[in-house]
């Protein structure tokens, strides 16, 4: 039995974003946890925009507050979905939060979070 790598996880998931399906990319970001595969900030990024595109700001911040536990550090790419998914759910709060922890994260914005507001 061939078990699935990283690559593969990461496949499914950005797969699971470009067709909108938000839940199933969250099925397997936690289908790599039963796995015991170590999520990525690629894995968690893929997620986040997954959903990101269907507005699901809670969920999109749920991965984002779980990277830490598992090591990862969130990135420009990460803020600006996980931003971007408050944005059109219209909770600005979240954004100003997630800006505020960019800043003291040191990750400075690009035109993408410029977008955001």
């Amino acid at each position: 039995r061939v078990e699935p790598t990283l690559v593969c996880y990461n496949a499914s998931i950005t797969a699971c974003e470009r067709a909108h399906e938000w839940k199933r990319a969250l099925e397997v970001l936690q289908g790599m946890r039963r796995a015991a595969v170590d999520a990525s900030s690629v894995s968690c990024n893929a997620a986040i925009s997954a959903c990101e595109k269907a507005a699901a700001w809670q969920q999109a911040i749920a991965v984002f507050a779980s990277m830490p536990f598992a090591a990862l550090r969130p990135n420009v790419v990460t803020f600006s979905a996980a931003m971007t998914a408050c944005a059109r759910a219209g909770h600005w709060e979240g954004i100003l939060a997630l800006l505020s922890g960019m800043q003291q994260a040191g990750v400075d914005p690009d035109e993408e979070c410029a977008r955001v507001f």
